[in-house]
């Protein structure tokens, strides 16, 4: 059954049909009765994988769908805990329905591990989240032959060589945290890096710090255990251990808002307080930032507009198929200052 069929059964024209199940046009009253009537006696229901009208920028659009496919540990479940993932996928929703299309979800376990979606009968392109250094020689030709995106991965990851890419400039926040504690007038900060075993927050922490050496300003680094994955209990032990120290810090650097958050109330709770505007977190995750009585100012690490510009990406290369150029967006991020909720004054 087709929206042809539809059209014969109830004696109206093609584009009218369709204009009845896009919603695109005026259809008179009885005629949308029919169409109605017409498509419950047969049980016609359109697919949710209509590739759209051939605009401009749509050339090579097919399916009308672009798959955002993980990798490896970034499963759905893990991915769900990621604060900045929300704002990920919703800046790469967000363009693709301005463009009249859609996105759907697949999972890799990495290697040779290739989900359905991949198959060019369901989709016209990728984008790929996630940091493996292994990727199967099967998967990676697989996503070689679909215009695919790579997004917020590392310089040093392997598996996205040869990929467009769509990343941001992790070294600039480190550098543009410890600006905003020297204007601040700090001589003595430190830092609390949360999962230290990980490359993104020791990029931060090195920048950081060699920037406040540049600046004349004492750091002091605290890192939060290892072996323990329990968010709130190890808040609780690098609060304790700041406590414990002979710090004599008045200005602080968190790696994440969520770590922030956890630390700074932590810190609260065995006495020690800060003034919002002598912290800075990363991220702009304002889900945690609300929490504050003022917003502490935050590091907008440009995550939605990372997700507009691959969705961007990977459109421009459906459409142009002979370009082999694999091209490589580096977003900068950007300081957002400690905003005053409404009604609350300094």
């Amino acid at each position: 059954m087709s929206i042809h069929d539809i059209a014969n059964l109830t004696n109206v024209s093609i584009a009218t049909v369709s204009r009845y199940i896009n919603g695109s046009g005026k259809v008179a009253q009885a005629t949308a009765q029919k169409i109605e009537q017409a498509m419950r006696e047969t049980g016609y229901r359109p697919s949710i994988r209509r590739p759209g009208r051939k605009t401009e920028n749509r050339q090579g659009v097919r399916t009308g769908v672009i798959t955002f496919l993980s990798i490896g540990r970034f499963n759905a479940h893990r991915m769900h805990k990621e604060p900045v993932f929300p704002m990920l996928l919703a800046g790469l929703q967000s363009y693709l329905i301005e463009q009249g299309m859609m996105v759907s979800y697949a999972h890799s376990q990495g290697g040779d591990d290739i989900p359905e979606a991949l198959e060019s009968k369901y989709c016209d392109g990728v984008v790929v989240y996630g940091f493996e250094s292994h990727l199967g020689p099967r998967l990676k030709a697989k996503l070689k032959k679909i215009p695919t995106v790579w997004c917020f991965n590392r310089e040093d990851e392997k598996a996205a060589r040869g990929f467009a890419q769509v990343s941001y400039d992790n070294h600039v926040v480190g550098e543009l945290a410890a600006d905003y504690l020297h204007r601040r007038g700090h001589k003595q900060v430190a830092i609390f890096s949360q999962m230290p075993q990980y490359v993104i927050f020791q990029q931060r922490e090195k920048t950081f710090v060699d920037r406040c050496k540049t600046l004349g300003i004492d750091v002091t680094c605290f890192h939060a255990p290892r072996e323990n994955d329990a968010f709130s209990h190890y808040a609780q032990i690098i609060a304790r251990e700041f406590i414990d120290s002979d710090t004599q810090s008045t200005g602080l650097f968190f790696t994440s808002d969520n770590f922030m958050l956890a630390v700074y109330n932590e810190l609260r709770v065995l006495g020690q307080t800060f003034d919002v505007d002598d912290i800075i977190g990363c991220n702009n995750e304002q889900q945690f930032l609300a929490h504050f009585h003022r917003k502490p100012a935050t590091i907008d690490i440009q995550v939605s507009q990372m997700g507009s510009t691959a969705a961007s990406l990977v459109l421009e290369m459906i459409n142009n198929p002979q370009s082999t150029t694999a091209r490589r967006i580096k977003l900068k991020p950007q300081l957002i200052q400690a905003v005053e909720l409404a009604g609350v004054s300094s």
